[in-house]
């Protein structure tokens, strides 16, 4: 598999938020056509979590790489801290998007879970020669 060099994590990190706001999008429009209004906000609204989520991950890394050459156990638990904070923060937009929002829980769900797919997409790209 291809690691990204530090130069390209930003260009991946771009690609993978784009294939998030198309898949958004996408998500959205179909919860729209099924589901009405209500059902689009709701799928929307999960993406957003998602794109959110990435959003931190990639600061994360690239607060982790900047401290890497320097104390690579710092930024190894920099990068474990990360997971937690985009686990809080999922947890925390999930219930404000059902119980604050009472948004529809299953387009919810479903935009949340079809952008982070776009992980594994952009996965498969990187294992690409």
């Amino acid at each position: 598999m291809n690691v990204p060099a530090n130069n390209d994590v930003a260009a991946h990190a771009r690609r993978l938020l784009t294939l998030q706001a198309i898949a958004a999008a996408a998500v959205a429009i179909g919860a729209a056509v099924y589901g009405g209004a209500a059902a689009a906000v709701a799928a929307g609204y999960g993406a957003l979590i998602s794109i959110a989520s990435t959003l931190l991950l990639s600061w994360g890394v690239k607060r982790a790489q900047a401290v890497a050459a320097t104390s690579p156990q710092r930024s190894q638990v920099m990068l474990y801290l990360g997971a937690v904070q985009r686990f809080v923060l999922v947890l925390v937009l999930l219930v404000i998007g059902f119980w604050g929002l009472q948004a529809q829980p299953l387009p919810m769900i479903i935009g949340f879970a079809i952008a982070q797919l776009m992980f594994v997409v952009q996965g498969q790209h990187l294992r690409r020669p």
